[in-house]
Parts: structure tokens; C-alpha cells; sequence
């Protein structure tokens, strides 16, 4: 049982990917594509597919288990790229957030809305905006 959602394990990881399959399908359809959710779900299964719907579908299908790997990360709640530019004494290494992929050379550096803090405190309380970007982090 997910006690924090409220839902068995099993209904909430087919619940999620219910939503997975929806976001991709939304993401297609608003890149003007009409990969139908069924197909996305046959390809999903490696069943076949209409030769015209195959490269959407797979697509598709690729979009969805880049989401299942993101979501079966180990991420820790607590810190994310925030805590490693923030500029007080709970700074930690940048190493201490950046996570691993099952991509050979490609690692994650979880963030979220802490970021508009750094945003703030930087360049005068708001007066102006700063945005930061690193494509690589050093080992």
C-alpha cells in the first residue's frame, strides 16, 4: 500500500503509467503528430503497428521509458542543484546532487523551484534576471 497517496503500489505505478503514455501522447499532439494512445501502448507491448503509425509510435514509446527511467531514479527530495549554488553554509558539492542514468556519459542534477531563490538573491532581490545553465559537471 502507497500510504502517502493512498492507492496500492500496483494501482499507483499503473496509474503512472497511464499518465506517462497521456503526456506523450499530448506532447506529440501539440508537435502537430496524432500518435494515438493505443499505439503508443502497442509499441510499448512490441506488438505491430500500422507501417505509417510505427515511427510515431516508437517515438512515442521512447518518450514514455525515457519517463519510466527518470521516475525510478533514487533522487533525493531534500537537495537539488539549488544546494549546490545557494549562498549560505548549508552549500553543498555539486557531486553530492548529481545523479547517474542508465545513459552511458549523461547524469542529472535534479532542480526545482528553488531556483527562482538563487534567481533572486543574485542580481539585486529581482532587479534583474540571471540564468544558469552547466552542460557538463566535472567528476
Amino acid at each position: 500500500m502507497n500510504s502517502a497517496r493512498g492507492l496500492h503500489s500496483e494501482s499507483a505505478a499503473e496509474l503512472a503509467d497511464v499518465v506517462r503514455i497521456m503526456n506523450s501522447y499530448y506532447s506529440n499532439l501539440i508537435e502537430g503528430h496524432n500518435t494515438r494512445p493505443q499505439d503508443i501502448e502497442s509499441a510499448l507491448a512490441g506488438a505491430e503497428i500500422d507501417p505509417e503509425r510505427r515511427p510515431l509510435a516508437l517515438e512515442a514509446k521512447a518518450h514514455v521509458e525515457v519517463q519510466r527511467m527518470i521516475d525510478g531514479l533514487e533522487l533525493d527530495q531534500t537537495k537539488s542543484l539549488y544546494d549546490a549554488i545557494r549562498y549560505d553554509d548549508e552549500k553543498v558539492p555539486l557531486s553530492e546532487i548529481v545523479k547517474p542514468t542508465n545513459f552511458p556519459g549523461l547524469d542529472i542534477a535534479p532542480a526545482n523551484l528553488e531556483l527562482q531563490e538563487f534567481e533572486y538573491d543574485t542580481l539585486g532581490g529581482g532587479k534583474y534576471r540571471f540564468y544558469c545553465s552547466v552542460s557538463r559537471f566535472p567528476e
